[in-house]
């Protein structure tokens, strides 16, 4: 990660650092300063355990993308409900489990933040979630990589 990103120590420093990275077309730095941003929300969260936190992290991804979309913040609110409800991992199962808002993936591609998709997080630890979860993840995954959505 470039020094002047790991130096950002809030979520607003990195909306203030992204908007003259890309006003300079420093794609990268962008892309950087995103997951940055996505990383200081989540230590702010306090996850208790690394899947917890990438559980967050993927909640926070899915923000930056609506938020640079509606060019203000926006939070996930459902999700955040879910959250509190029944937990980060069944959040991210109900939330995988819902029909596929097919711009988000590309959004998330864009941004840098592809690692933080639900799907991804799914299936990398499938023990975690339903059997219906990981399936429709790993179908998800797979037209992706097909090109087909």
């Amino acid at each position: 990660m470039d020094p002047r990103v790991e130096r950002l120590k809030t979520p607003q420093e990195c909306e203030a650092f992204i908007g003259n990275a890309r006003a300079r077309g420093e794609d990268l730095l962008v892309k950087e300063a995103h997951r940055r941003a996505v990383a200081l929300r989540a230590d702010a969260y306090g996850p208790k355990s690394p899947l917890e936190r990438e559980c967050v992290e993927a909640i926070y991804a899915y923000e930056e993308v609506m938020s640079v979309r509606n060019a203000r913040r926006i939070a996930a609110t459902k999700i955040w409900q879910n959250v509190r409800k029944l937990g980060p991992f069944t959040a991210i199962d109900k939330a995988v489990s819902r029909p596929e808002n097919e711009s988000t993936y590309p959004a998330l591609v864009e941004l840098g933040l592809e690692p933080f998709a639900f799907e991804e997080i799914v299936v990398r630890h499938p023990e975690e979630y339903s059997f219906e979860a990981v399936e429709q993840s790993r179908s998800r995954i797979a037209r992706r990589k097909s090109g087909a959505a």
